[in-house]
């Protein structure tokens, strides 16, 4: 629901009864200033409890964006149960126990956002590291700029619901859920919203924390591709592009700056040996195919080609045919010497 005002919503609800996800009655008495009154079976001698108003338009700020919301205190305030109560009140929203949580009609299917791919999570770890993580805010520039971003990576994500997709909300979200697995966020006893991070995140939070630099390089050739422009990324992988540690973009990316090397590479060993011969199993594409095979091989990257920011030097790549490419790819990563070995040319 684009630009909800939980202020209005609430008015709109003043002198109803509304029902908790458990069945307990809480009657919205009045919205006055920055709160909301309300009466519940054990305050129902008083004017009733005051409730933030803003608790109620973040956790519906996070419904819209994200599909569901638990109804808990880590996820919807202290005043959960009443948040929740409005929450399901809304149209198109259900209210589900087991865990107490409220969905919008579909978002279990085809209506919720898809899960963040690596090159997304990079992106905002990223904004994470570089804002003040005590001050991050909904209305910075910086989290409108990530999900402008996002939202124009050429990724071939499917987006059941373009509104929602990677919107300010949802972002705003996923930077906050880094904050639980922040050692200087959780050492004062404070968490991510949410459910907190995945394994995924963890483990990216784990690699980039004392390599920030790194981290900034590697989101900068992202936005660099977006800026560029293009047609997206198909839907079926290349060969090797899946398994790659790193995400799809930034194998890309690293692949194209790679192939250039690769040329130099193979103009530097004709050069000084005058062809190109496997040095795993010796096959000389000139020397079996005459003509059609000048100049032709594959390199070989002794390095995993997932560090973005190494250089890559002559020295790292092996000039190799295609098949011993292949074996050296494949399961565990092997070095040209040892697929000698195996064939019995060391």
């Amino acid at each position: 629901m684009k630009g909800f005002d939980a202020r209005a919503y609430l008015q709109s609800l003043t002198g109803q009864t509304i029902a908790t996800i458990t069945g307990r009655p809480n009657t919205v008495v009045a919205v006055q200033g920055d709160e909301v009154l309300v009466r519940t079976r054990r305050n129902e001698a008083t004017a009733g409890d005051r409730v933030p108003i803003q608790w109620v338009q973040d956790a519906a700020d996070d419904l819209f964006a994200n599909g569901e919301i638990g109804i808990n205190v880590k996820e919807a305030s202290y005043r959960s149960s009443f948040v929740g109560a409005v929450l399901a009140t809304l149209p198109g929203a259900k209210a589900l126990s087991g865990p107490a949580r409220v969905i919008l009609d579909g978002s279990s299917g085809t209506g919720r956002n898809p899960p963040w791919e690596y090159d997304e999570l990079l992106l905002a770890l990223d904004v994470y590291f570089r804002k003040p993580r005590a001050r991050q805010s909904k209305k910075d520039p910086a989290v409108a700029d990530l999900s402008r971003v996002l939202r124009a990576l050429p990724l071939p994500i499917e987006r059941p619901d373009p509104e929602r997709f990677r919107n300010v909300n949802g972002v705003f979200m996923k930077l906050q859920n880094f904050k639980a697995v922040d050692p200087s966020y959780t050492a004062y006893g404070r968490t991510g919203l949410g459910a907190g991070a995945t394994e995924r995140e963890q483990t990216l939070f784990e690699q980039f924390a004392d390599n920030q630099d790194e981290l900034q390089a590697l989101a900068q050739q992202i936005r660099d591709r977006v800026e560029e422009g293009g047609e997206a990324l198909p839907a079926t992988p290349e060969e090797g592009e899946q398994g790659s540690v790193e995400g799809r973009l930034l194998y890309r990316v690293h692949k194209t700056r790679e192939r250039k090397r690769s040329e130099e590479k193979k103009r530097a060993v004709l050069k000084e040996t005058g062809r190109l011969e496997c040095e795993a199993c010796g096959f000389d594409f000139l020397a079996v195919y005459g003509e059609r095979g000048r100049g032709f091989a594959e390199c070989h990257h002794k390095l995993p080609l997932s560090n973005g920011t190494r250089t890559t030097y002559l020295r790292d790549l092996a000039i190799v045919c295609a098949n011993c490419h292949r074996m050296l790819h494949r399961g565990d990563l092997i070095s040209v010497k040892e697929l000698r070995r195996l064939m019995g040319r060391a």
